[in-house]
């Protein structure tokens, strides 16, 4: 038998053909069903002028997206994705603070020959707090530089103060409103370590699936593209033992009149040696940088403020 088939090619080749004929009956005319996932189907809050009529507002919820599963057949999931699946939220019918539970509801327009067999999380955690209004200050973010010759006068916003409504816990967290001025793609370098894990701080060059490096990749994008800046960045060895180089070179740089770099990220404990001899430049002299914000580490700000003076800074900017 195995000589017979080896022989006759002609039998090979209509095997072959029956073969790719059957595969197409089976996936174009049967059309068996299959299991699709779609991930991140943005959740939609409806019904909130229901909280603003009772004087509510939400504090937080504990989920933004929804993930799918859904079921069909091949040729009706192969067209769709997370825009046709609609995930809602029903905030009608809450009534007083406290913490909810509520059903997290899909609808697709093709609901009549697709399934939706499975999603995560099934419902979400709504904390409801009491509205309040708080007036907040306006400040202004400069983007950009002005043409050589020119210098920035006097930069006031109009309005200068905002009123804020929402919750009592989110509005504690703002200290002022931003409005942005373009800094027409000015460079900001980072002078920082070059060892791990401190090299990661700010230089990620590509999403690597690493949750944090991506969040750092993301975070520099953002800022990028909200201030129209470059950020740039410059490594040195500056681990123990080779930190008292890192000083001497920065100390050196800065007082020769070099101005390759904008920040200098070093440990805590040795920046003071060049925040003493007069390298760093007063934190609180910068116009537009607020230290109330709740990204900047309070505590840290504290206990290095010296004589109403503040060289270095710490927060969420700092992995380490």
């Amino acid at each position: 038998m195995k000589e017979f088939f080896a022989k006759n090619s002609v039998l090979k080749v209509i095997s072959f053909i029956v073969a790719i004929i059957l595969w197409f009956y089976i996936i174009i005319i049967v059309d068996p069903p299959v299991t699709k996932s779609i991930d991140n189907v943005p959740i939609k809050y409806v019904s909130q002028e229901s909280l603003t009529e009772q004087n509510l507002a939400v504090e937080s919820i504990s989920a933004e997206y929804v993930d799918v599963k859904i079921s069909g057949s091949r040729n009706k999931l192969a067209g769709i994705d997370e825009n046709d699946i609609l995930a809602t939220v029903n905030l009608e019918g809450i009534s007083g603070v406290g913490e909810r539970n509520i059903a997290v509801n899909l609808s697709s327009p093709y609901e009549s020959s697709v399934t939706i067999s499975k999603q995560t999380p099934g419902s979400v955690n709504i904390i409801i707090e009491k509205m309040i209004s708080e007036t907040k200050r306006v400040t202004v973010n400069k983007i950009g530089q002005v043409a050589d010759e020119y210098i920035y006068g006097t930069i006031v916003a109009e309005p200068s103060k905002v009123i804020l409504k929402g919750s009592e816990t989110v509005l504690s967290q703002i200290s002022s409103v931003c409005v942005d001025l373009d800094f027409n793609g000015e460079t900001i370098t980072i002078l920082h370590r070059s060892e791990e894990p401190y090299i990661k701080e700010f230089n990620i060059a590509e999403e690597t699936g690493d949750v944090v490096d991506d969040a750092v990749y993301n975070r520099n994008l953002q800022v990028e593209d909200r201030l129209n800046v470059k950020i740039n960045t410059i490594e040195r060895a500056g681990m123990n033992g080779k930190h008292t180089d890192f000083i001497s070179t920065v100390r050196n740089e800065v007082f020769a009149g070099d101005s390759s770099y904008d920040v200098v990220s070093f440990y805590a404990w040795a920046n003071p040696y060049l925040s003493m001899e007069g390298v760093y430049m007063n934190l609180y002299e910068l116009e537009h940088l607020n230290l109330k914000n709740p990204w900047w580490h309070k505590s840290f700000i504290e206990n290095t403020e010296v004589y109403g003076q503040l060289y270095a800074a710490a927060g969420d900017i700092v992995k380490s």
